[in-house]
């Protein structure tokens, strides 16, 4: 029950500092109508910390750096180097063996991350933001 109680302060802490660093910053056109940051979260498989412009790639992409520029980068962090795993963590806040994804889940897998999980999409409805996922899951196919 600690751990959910840590993970859990985790992912309100990391909400209020997304949300304030957001104001703070020159994201102040991306407020919504209510006066909350948009908040956009870009995952990507097989990117590598240094493979866009922002972080020292020679390789040019403009329109990433413009959105790296303008909003909040990451740049202390642990990853999995397998997607599911990886997601898992960013979702919850927590290690990916502890909710049980360790490996790269298919769509004929019968495990993923529990319902039960707090994930980040839960602590921002909590706040009143509304939330989507675009793209892949990739945390099982029972999963919220």
């Amino acid at each position: 029950m600690e751990i959910k109680s840590t993970r859990r302060e985790f992912l309100k802490t990391t909400g209020v500092f997304l949300a304030g660093t957001a104001v703070g910053s020159r994201l102040e056109w991306a407020l919504a109508a209510d006066g909350k940051p948009n908040v956009v979260l870009i995952f990507c498989d097989d990117l590598g910390y240094g493979d866009i412009g922002s972080f020292g790639s020679a390789i040019p992409t403009p329109n990433i750096d413009s959105i790296a520029k303008e909003g909040v980068r990451f740049t202390h962090f642990s990853a999995s180097p397998l997607c599911s795993p990886s997601r898992a963590g960013l979702m919850t806040g927590r290690y990916c063996t502890r909710v049980g994804v360790p490996y790269v889940l298919h769509p004929s897998d019968l495990e993923g991350l529990e319902l039960s999980e707090i994930t980040m999409a839960d602590i921002f409805k909590s706040r009143g933001y509304k939330t989507m996922c675009v793209g892949k899951w990739h945390l099982g196919s029972e999963s919220g």
